[in-house]
């Protein structure tokens, strides 16, 4: 039987973490977010998921953010802190990949002790080929060639799918898109293959969120969140680990 390089400690405390987070949101009366996580969110962002559970976190963490539920969202990111904890060194490469759109929610959200520590920067060469250099003409080809703008909608016109009995493919489909977007701005110095500058990417990663706080039926602009510098952190946490990445795709 194959080892598995999770510590059996820390992994049960991030499943817990991320058990709460789950409850915390699924009790929160925000009816589309109750909708979205249905009942085997707790499953599917747990350590070892079957469902790819890196980018559930992050979409579950960035819808999290968008409906404001910071309780929720520290839990989150505690079970996170503590996944990475139960793979180092293996983590690093998952934690590095996961920190834009960490450091993102947390910024929205005004955590700002969460935004400060996911803001380590990997240990990369002043000059890297970007993992997306040949790949944001495939993963942001809607954004870059305005495909579709009926079956995606805009603010002023909404897509007709937010309209219809289940609301969770659109939703699924911005979340994700959203998870990339926080990667290319990221990755936006080391170059892409479509053009884009920093703020391009930015200004639709903020589209994007305002459809999300739209369908979810908050004011478009996020209030001043009180700020939260405090960081809960496990016991024995030193640090986010060392991570070198490579100009191999990340696989998204």
């Amino acid at each position: 039987m194959e080892r598995t390089p999770y510590d059996p400690i820390l992994e049960r405390q991030a499943n817990r973490l991320y058990a709460e987070s789950v409850k915390r949101a699924q009790s929160s009366g925000v009816k589309d977010v109750k909708k979205y996580l249905g009942r085997k969110a707790a499953e599917e962002i747990k350590c070892r998921s079957k469902y790819n559970e890196w980018k559930i976190q992050l979409e579950f963490a960035i819808l999290f953010s968008m409906a404001e539920l910071t309780e929720a969202l520290e839990l989150l990111f505690r079970g996170k802190i503590t996944q990475t904890m139960a793979l180092q060194p293996q983590g690093g490469r998952g934690i590095y990949r996961s920190l834009p759109t960490l450091r993102w929610c947390a910024e929205k959200t005004n955590l700002t002790g969460y935004a400060e520590l996911f803001s380590k920067p990997s240990n990369a060469p002043s000059r890297i080929d970007s993992p997306f250099r040949g790949m944001a003409s495939r993963h942001a080809k809607r954004l870059a060639e305005n495909l579709d703008p009926t079956f995606y909608g805009t603010l002023e016109k909404p897509s007709r799918g937010w309209s219809g009995s289940d609301p969770v493919p659109m939703y699924h489909t911005f979340l994700e898109e959203m998870v990339r977007l926080n990667y290319f701005v990221a990755q936006y110095p080391f170059g892409n293959d479509i053009g884009w500058a920093r703020d391009d990417y930015a200004s639709a990663l903020e589209t994007d969120a305002l459809i999300i706080r739209q369908q979810l039926g908050f004011p478009l602009i996020l209030p001043n969140l009180p700020e939260n510098p405090h960081v809960a952190l496990p016991d024995g946490f030193t640090g986010l680990p060392d991570w070198t990445p490579d100009p191999r795709p990340p696989g998204f």
